[in-house]
């Protein structure tokens, strides 16, 4: 929330400027590297590759990337958190839940609120970015602390480890992967009714119905050429 109105409002200024100085910071280590030497080695040819657009030669990204690790654009940052959740999985097995959660923003009527009351006061998401993006990490850690932490609520148990990846779609809207190991098994949530993968029935329990009819039910269209999939829903006090 810093004073320059265009890294709040603007739905790609942060970007072109994440990717010209990304752009800046290859030509300057192909620069370095060719000042400090007259010919090419062997190691040289096995980083470069000649452009898609001149006789030039820039690094192949396919093989290396100069951004550092925390650079959340680069290769090397989600190969390092590929390390990391692998090691995980070897160290305490396969994790007890996968849950992916993505937003709902255009039916958040708190959001819708806080967009009209600030800044330009623009109520399309899209155009928002950096605001609902916000108040995404905003729900994302209120419901991990009321909810994920009570084991009355979840059912759970106590969550002993976790890995969570946000992502963001075409839409600039954010998206999680996370995995949980908790105390309780796979198969005591199944037993006990946590997890499920059945279609709740109307008449027993209506509003746990309209819910996974409303958010967790795949309509498909032209875009995946699929089949209507439910997803795995957990309890209703979750819900």
């Amino acid at each position: 929330m810093g004073y320059d109105l265009r890294f709040r409002l603007h739905p790609t200024w942060p970007f072109g400027h994440i990717c010209n100085w990304k752009n800046f910071v290859i030509f300057k280590i192909i620069a370095d590297c060719f000042a400090k030497r007259t010919s090419i080695t062997s190691l040289d040819l096995q980083l470069l590759r000649e452009s898609a657009y001149t006789t030039n030669l820039i690094i192949d990204e396919n093989v290396t990337t100069p951004l550092p690790t925390f650079i959340r654009t680069g290769d090397t940052y989600y190969h390092q958190k590929e390390h990391h959740l692998n090691t995980m999985v070897t160290e305490l097995g396969l994790p007890t839940l996968f849950i992916t959660l993505s937003m709902a923003e255009g039916k958040w009527v708190h959001l819708r609120a806080i967009l009209s009351a600030t800044d330009n006061g623009d109520t399309l998401p899209t155009n928002r970015p950096y605001h609902v993006t916000s108040h995404f990490l905003h729900r994302l850690r209120s419901m991990k602390k009321v909810i994920w932490k009570d084991e009355r609520l979840s059912e759970w148990g106590t969550i002993q480890n976790y890995f969570q990846r946000v992502e963001f779609q075409n839409r600039g809207a954010a998206h999680t992967h996370t995995c949980l190991w908790s105390t309780y098994s796979i198969e005591q949530m199944i037993r006990n009714n946590v997890v499920r993968s059945d279609m709740p029935d109307p008449n027993h329990e209506p509003e746990l119905f309209k819910h996974v009819q409303a958010h967790q039910i795949h309509t498909c269209n032209y875009r995946c050429g699929g089949q209507h999939q439910l997803t795995l829903f957990i309890s209703p006090r979750v819900q």
